[in-house]
């Protein structure tokens, strides 16, 4: 796997969306962007969902909160593995608990 350069970091930045920023932001450390959306912003292809990680269930419940009053007409779905934020425009973020990324050695 190739590393990121600046130029896929930065264009994966202006394609997310500004509560997931805010938020990235507000807990550095505690909430990581993964799956899809970095490859899809990469390969210029469409964006279905922001997928975010977090060390726990109660990260991620304050997390979907927090997703939920920056987007409009949100609403909050618990699923056995996430909790996932869907919005207007037809967009979705789901926070999943305990799957904070490994450190690198």
């Amino acid at each position: 796997m190739r590393q990121l350069s600046w130029h896929d970091l930065q264009w994966s930045l202006r394609r997310c969306p500004e509560a997931v920023l805010q938020l990235l932001k507000e807990k550095p450390g505690k909430v990581f962007v993964a799956g899809g959306f970095v490859r899809a912003c990469i390969a210029t292809e469409h964006i279905n969902d922001v997928d975010l990680f977090v060390p726990s269930k109660d990260e991620a419940w304050a997390a979907a909160h927090y997703l939920a009053l920056k987007i409009k007409q949100a609403r909050t779905v618990e699923t056995k593995n996430a909790i996932s934020v869907y919005g207007r425009p037809a967009s979705a973020t789901s926070t999943v608990e305990g799957m904070a990324p490994r450190e690198q050695t």
